[in-house]
């Protein structure tokens, strides 16, 4: 089975693994974030969190929390988990050598108030020997903003990238003009002058939304380019990514 999933891996750039979770997990791990947004809404200071004010109050609404870093360094749950063969064997086996942790994060899509991540590579000087596998700690589905990725853009070259309030983004004519490249089409319209809906609407001609359920994961190559739209669901979306370099 194994091969199987390198293959897909090689050919797409990412591969689903499912129930890499156990229920008992799930629940703790959820219960170890609820803890950390609650006392963030209760005025607390909390390391490693970051915060995007979505209201004029001085103390940080439950929603305002979008991620928090290095959890691994500060619960132990966590640690656990991304130190777990069942995971590691997995990275090790998709890069082609022993795989360490690099970094970890936890992204936390509120219902209704989730913000987009726009396209992008994980871009950090470090060549093919990265890899990131993202856990949802919730159904991660279209309506709340699963992963999308474009199909083969691992083997692409790092595209320009710009820096905005979420991180870096792939600028959108930049993309646009690969896709074009790479799937031999014809586009009817001048990239450069094109606004950013005409832009956006060719790019998601050519994006595979990949939902998963909640305890599954997925294993995506850091040159992927990949996005997650706004929550539009009454639900939340959580997910941690853990960062793994082959040695």
């Amino acid at each position: 089975m194994n091969l199987k999933k390198k293959d897909l891996f090689d050919k797409n750039g990412w591969v689903v693994f499912e129930d890499l979770l156990s229920e008992d997990e799930k629940t703790k791990l959820n219960k170890i974030v609820d803890d950390k947004i609650n006392k963030i809404a209760a005025g607390e200071e909390i390391e490693f969190a970051k915060i995007e004010k979505t209201s004029d109050k001085k103390k940080s609404m439950a929603t305002d929390v979008r991620s928090f870093n290095n959890l691994s360094k500060t619960d132990k749950e966590f640690g656990e988990l991304i130190n777990s063969n069942r995971i590691t064997d997995i990275a090790s086996m998709l890069l082609g050598s022993e795989a360490k942790l690099l970094a970890d994060i936890l992204f936390n899509k509120p219902g209704f108030n989730g913000a987009e991540k726009p396209w992008h590579q994980d871009i950090n000087g470090l060549g093919n020997k990265v890899i990131s596998c993202w856990i949802a700690l919730d159904d991660a589905t279209v309506s709340n903003g699963c992963l999308k990725f474009i199909q083969g853009s691992h083997k692409w070259d790092e595209l320009e990238h710009i820096d905005d309030i979420f991180g870096t983004k792939a600028t959108l004519p930049s993309l646009a003009k690969e896709i074009s490249k790479k799937n031999k089409v014809t586009i009817n319209f001048d990239i450069d002058q094109a606004d950013d809906d005409q832009l956006k609407e060719f790019i998601e001609e050519y994006a595979t939304a990949q939902e998963i359920k909640a305890g599954s994961c997925i294993f995506h190559h850091h040159n992927m380019l990949h996005s997650s739209s706004k929550n539009f669901s009454p639900n939340r979306r959580r997910a941690y990514s853990i960062f793994y370099v082959g040695q």
